[in-house]
């Protein structure tokens, strides 16, 4: 009958969407409004940008990002704190074993402050192993260098909607708290500087 008919529409209608201007919100017997398909897919706490688009990642940084009109479009003001907490490989062959091992006797930033060996273990160098791990040093294996100026970087504003929303920077480290950016650069990022934050990576292999 009609009556059938049109809560069987009604139900369908609010199945998908449940905020259809001029029909009835439906709801759970608590007085809750029903949860549509539509509203589980859409929006910052939907399915697509909560659960899919994010993910955590290591050798990344996140924080605010304020302006530098004296940096080049090209860098990406990297703050202390961070740069000698990420690192870069170095890998050592056999044209850079000696400076390899130049590179792990330094104490101050930028040192080496990890080894991966040939055969993936990794250990951390500290003052009172550091001698001990030189003496290994081979090869194939690679280093863990503190990021400095003029490495690489991937920089990220979310959301990422087309390509140029990731770009590659040049770090300069800066002694700051936040990431800095000089102005021309924030157009393709649609960034402005009332407290986006953006996110830096490392790439981490050589083909990266």
């Amino acid at each position: 009958d009609t009556s059938r008919s049109s809560d069987l529409q009604y139900y369908f209608t609010t199945y998908f969407i449940n905020e259809t201007p001029g029909i009835p919100t439906a709801r759970h017997r608590s007085g809750w409004a029903l949860m549509s398909l539509a509203q589980r897919l859409k929006g910052k706490e939907g399915r697509f940008r909560y659960n899919l688009s994010g993910k955590r990642v290591n050798y990344s940084a996140r924080t605010v990002i304020s302006v530098d009109p004296f940096i080049n479009i090209d860098e990406v003001g990297v703050p202390y704190e961070i740069a000698s907490r990420l690192t870069v490989p170095f890998y050592v062959t056999a044209w850079n074993l000696e400076i390899a091992k130049e590179l792990s006797m330094r104490k101050e930033y930028p040192m080496i402050i990890g080894i991966i060996s040939k055969d993936g273990k990794r250990k951390r160098i500290v003052d009172t192993n550091r001698e001990e791990i030189i003496k290994t040093i081979q090869i194939g294996d690679v280093l863990e260098r503190q990021v400095s100026n003029g490495d690489i970087a991937l920089f990220n504003r979310q959301p990422s909607l087309h390509r140029a929303s990731i770009m590659a920077h040049k770090v300069r480290v800066l002694p700051s708290k936040t990431f800095r950016l000089n102005y021309c650069t924030t157009h393709p990022y649609n960034a402005d500087f009332d407290g986006d934050e953006m996110n830096l990576h490392i790439p981490k292999t050589l083909e990266a």
